[in-house]
């Protein structure tokens, strides 16, 4: 097991797409599982331009609770010239209440050099709630709060930090749409407790198409809206990728 997580690890740091958080259930079976993606995407002649994204999650199950980690990069040059450098982690535990019910934590860092934002880290706690469940079709509802630091480079060159706190209420959503294919999203939006005009609104996913019972071509999208965003950084950011994932 410890020499199959280091060849995952070793991939994962070559492999350049978005591992998305999605809703996950704790059951009676306990060990660990996983998930890598990876795509690459690159343009010469008239456009030279390189694209690579790389995500990886690793889960452990026992008993009544769930904890894992995602970490997810995306990376894109053209011309010899860095347009795009971001990178995510984020960590969260599940503990199921009832049928139901659950109670979540989480810690999550974040950086993104075009958008100026050295370095975002958040901590907070939310409960969620499963109000639907089939066989094909999951809908989760949570709310809680976190506790944010963000620092950002500005355009003088100056460092800033900003400490928010946030609400936090989201929906997901996971569904067998046919034998082979499936579909994750979660919004969010996530209001800051001390101006209501200042919030986040939030949404990623995955539509996967499995090629075997692990494998699968993934399309992952994600959009974001901040009413106050940093000096000269535009409210709207939306990305789509197409790349490949595998479970284990």
């Amino acid at each position: 097991m410890f020499r199959l997580l280091f060849v995952i690890f070793f991939i994962n740091s070559y492999l350049f797409s978005i591992v998305t958080i999605e809703p996950v259930e704790p059951n009676e079976k306990s060990g660990l599982s996983g998930e890598v993606d990876g795509s690459f995407k690159e343009s010469s002649g008239n456009i030279e331009r390189k694209d690579y994204s790389r995500g990886l999650k690793l889960q452990f199950d026992y008993k009544d609770n769930i904890a894992y980690a995602i970490n997810n990069n995306i990376y894109a040059e053209s011309e010899g010239q860095q347009i795009e450098d971001n990178s995510f982690i984020h960590f969260r535990h599940i503990t199921k209440l009832d049928k139901l019910t659950a109670f979540e934590i989480y810690l999550q860092s974040e950086e993104n050099k075009f958008l100026n934002l050295n370095l975002r880290e958040l901590a907070g706690a939310s409960l969620r709630f499963g109000f639907f469940r089939s066989e094909d079709l999951r809908l989760y509802f949570g709310a809680g709060a976190y506790a944010s630091n963000e620092k950002y480079a500005s355009i003088d060159g100056d460092n800033i930090s900003e400490n928010t706190n946030r609400g936090n209420i989201y929906l997901s959503y996971k569904q067998k749409i046919e034998e082979k294919m499936e579909a994750i999203a979660t919004g969010y939006y996530q209001p800051a407790f001390k101006d209501s005009n200042d919030y986040y609104l939030l949404i990623n996913g995955n539509i996967n198409f499995f090629l075997t019972e692990k494998l699968a071509l993934k399309l992952s999208f994600g959009a974001k809206e901040d009413t106050k965003p940093f000096e000269s950084n535009k409210k709207s950011d939306s990305y789509y990728l197409l790349g490949i994932g595998y479970k284990f």
